[in-house]
């Protein structure tokens, strides 16, 4: 393994766990695969993401963990991570806290197909965390995270879930989302569980892990770890912890993430475990908008069985979303159509409500009411409230039949499809006859006037309701060639010119493709070809007179031709 390039950078600490002191907030590992070196070894960006109190005057520039390879023996390297974000921020519901909100990382060659545990610790906890126990001292912290470079039967390599922070501020008597993670980018099933927070201590020659106690005295326990007054639940469908406190309280969760992906026999196994500290803020400082979130435009199109919403503010949802009619979908004739699932379509802003298919153009309506249990919530507790209108466009119509070559003498069949949103269609036929018509269908007989070309036009028109005033227009048309007509009926409109000629002379009335003879007086044929362009080259023709012979699907028709020269 390669060796790690390490910087030392010196902390000052006078009075370790005094009030004075406030430090730890919440942390977590995060990892990203890089690729596979020459030497055999993968690479991978370890990421440390942290949160800490204002108050904390340490430097920010080098942050320092351990890790090993499992069976691996003492002495365990250092990881020096150099730090990529550095950010002191407010937090939108509370107006008087702010914390820092930091990341550092390493590049680091691993073992393929290996198992490495890495840790973080440092001093001190804030000392006004109301749920864990500080009876010996204000505890430290010591993060840890588990990752397998790779396994045999899944796959060789693995990324963890990214964070969005670890500091969260929550409004009291209000169930408030947190996003634990974002999906997995390999697409692992995620499993999360509450448990103790962590504290111990590190170095080259051993790892030390033990829980934080909660005070119990005040009603914290593994079961109640936000206390008497609080509630939680994980969703692990949408990756949300939703947290409620009924006082304005500091509280420390630890979320344990354990990715999994099924190997060759289709089994479970475990690919990364991450253990997450969040740091909660109920705060009485802040109170939720009871008119909610609103929605900036929704979209959708005929038949869609989804409609898209963008909002103006993130939103999380739960497993809950669609309980106690939380979103409702009504079409321009009052019905209301059934909502069958709420996924995000990109970022917490955007949305897709499934829904039955969309069968009427016009203008709908998307209600997301107050009513229910308050599943979509926004960073600060608002619910989701809005209606946002929906226009459904009126589609154009598609004219559908024959097209191509059709034959005389058997009626072909015409209709639009979408005509029934429209008031009105008109058609135009030239080389045809409708002799049967409706309102959305037809039928042409073709062959009218003669072999060749023939159009079909249909125009739909739509009203605005209770007057002329033409809301849309819509048309289609389509060609085709027709076929059919005998030679003997086309005699009369069939001429040549110039006739006399010397070179080249043009056949009117016939259509391309017609084959000829040109037989001279004594019964020999000289000269036979297509049309093409309706026109014929006789330039090779010796002066006289000639007979022009056209046949098609067995009938002949004669024309007399002189070449003069």
């Amino acid at each position: 393994m390669k060796k790690l390039l390490l910087s030392v950078v010196l902390l000052s600490f006078s009075h370790v766990c005094s009030a004075q002191l406030q430090v730890d907030l919440g942390g977590a590992f995060s990892f990203e695969y890089v690729g596979l070196n020459t030497d055999g070894t993968v690479k991978y960006d370890v990421y440390f993401n942290y949160s800490s109190d204002s108050g904390w005057a340490g430097s920010t520039s080098t942050s320092f963990g351990r890790y090993r390879k499992v069976s691996q023996a003492a002495p365990y390297p250092q990881v020096s991570m150099s730090s990529v974000l550095q950010v002191g921020k407010q937090s939108k519901c509370n107006d008087d806290y702010n914390y820092n909100r930091m990341r550092w990382k390493q590049t680091i060659d691993l073992d393929p197909y290996s198992q490495y545990e890495f840790v973080h610790n440092w001093c001190c906890r804030v000392p006004y965390i109301a749920n864990i126990d500080t009876t010996g001292g204000v505890p430290n912290q010591y993060v840890r995270a588990i990752i397998l470079t790779g396994r045999s039967g899944v796959r060789a390599y693995n990324n963890s879930p990214q964070y969005s922070g670890e500091y969260f501020s929550a409004p009291i008597n209000t169930p408030t989302p947190v996003e634990i993670c974002s999906p997995d980018p390999d697409g692992d099933s995620l499993s999360f569980s509450i448990i103790p927070s962590k504290k111990g201590s590190m170095s080259q020659y051993f790892l030390n892990m033990y829980n934080i106690d909660y005070d119990t005295t005040n009603g914290y326990t593994n079961a109640t770890p936000l206390g008497p007054g609080g509630e939680y639940t994980l969703d692990a469908n949408n990756r949300v912890l939703m947290v409620k406190n009924d006082s304005a309280q500091f509280n420390l969760l630890t979320v344990r993430i354990i990715e999994w992906a099924k190997d060759t026999n289709n089994v479970p196994k475990i690919m990364g475990v991450t253990n997450r500290e969040i740091m909660l803020d109920f705060t009485d400082n802040y109170t939720p908008s009871m008119y909610g979130i609103s929605a900036n435009y929704a979209s959708s199109t005929l038949y869609s069985d989804s409609v898209y919403v963008n909002l103006k503010e993130n939103i999380s949802i739960t497993s809950h979303s669609l309980d106690s009619n939380i979103v409702c979908l009504v079409s321009p004739n009052g019905d209301t159509s059934g909502i069958n699932g709420i996924h995000y379509s990109g970022s917490n802003s955007e949305l897709f409500l499934r829904t039955d298919s969309i069968d009427l153009p016009g203008v709908w309506k998307v209600y997301f009411t107050q009513h229910g249990n308050f599943a979509n919530r926004g960073d600060c507790g608002e619910p989701l409230i809005d209606t946002v209108l929906l226009n459904i466009p009126i589609p154009d119509i598609d004219l559908v039949g024959d097209t191509g070559y059709v034959y005389v003498g058997s009626p072909s069949d015409y209709y639009v499809v979408n005509g029934q949103f429209y008031d009105s269609i008109s058609w135009i036929c030239t080389n045809g006859t409708i002799t049967v018509g409706q309102h959305d269908s037809i039928q042409v007989e073709w062959g009218a006037t003669s072999n060749g070309p023939g159009f079909l036009l249909a125009e739909a028109v739509k009203l605005k309701d209770g007057s002329n005033f033409i809301l849309s227009v819509s048309r289609d048309s389509l060609t085709v060639d027709v076929n059919g007509l005998s030679l003997e009926d086309l005699a009369n409109d069939v001429s040549i010119y110039p006739n006399p000629s010397a070179y080249e002379i043009e056949v009117r009335g016939l259509n391309d493709g017609v084959q000829y003879e040109v037989i001279n007086p004594v019964g020999l044929t000289v000269l036979t070809g297509r049309l093409e362009d309706s026109k014929m080259n006789v330039s090779a023709l010796p002066s006289g007179p000639y007979l022009l012979r056209f046949s098609a699907e067995g009938k002949f028709l004669f024309k007399e031709l002189i070449i003069s020269r």
